[in-house]
């Protein structure tokens, strides 16, 4: 090996399941991709942006709303909470999020409380200590089934 070159590393990744169906069939890890889920319409659905301006059929309250987040992070997010056997914090979430997944650029939350209403029913919040903890109540459902359904066809828009 040349003065100055390293090896390169084979990339790992958290989930051995698709981040959006639970498709156990990945391809394998390699030197420059991950391969988070099984499909290109997978990966297309969760790096698409929710936002007001991008979203069809918004009623008029939620317009005004600024919508920033990213199916990618909800994904990330709804992994995390269904791989603790505990609950978790907002801020836990997240730092759990950026141990398995990096530091990247589209985890702009700051805590999972901002990411919550985009969940329907199978996320559970309360407070404990005063405390708000999350944790996921039906572990064997997928992240394409858990957004609110306006998210979900925005998300999903192509096969729903």
């Amino acid at each position: 090996m040349a003065a100055g070159k390293q090896k390169k590393k084979v990339l790992i990744r958290p989930n051995s399941f698709c981040l959006v169906c639970d498709e156990k069939d990945l391809q394998e890890p390699n030197y420059q991709r991950v391969f988070y889920t099984c499909s290109e319409y997978c990966c297309r659905a969760i790096h698409k942006g929710i936002s007001s301006l991008s979203m069809k059929n918004l009623r008029e309250k939620d317009a005004k709303r600024n919508y920033s987040q990213n199916g990618y992070q909800l994904a990330c997010a709804y992994f995390v909470l269904r791989k603790s056997n505990q609950t978790l914090s907002g801020l836990e979430v997240m730092d759990n999020i950026r141990d398995n997944f990096g530091k990247k650029v589209s985890f702009k939350s700051k805590s999972f409380n901002n990411m919550f209403f985009y969940f329907e029913n199978n996320i559970k919040r309360e407070k404990i200590n005063g405390k708000l903890q999350y944790s996921v109540v039906d572990k064997t459902i997928p992240f394409n089934q858990v957004l609110k359904s306006k998210y979900a066809e925005h998300l999903f828009e192509e096969r729903v």
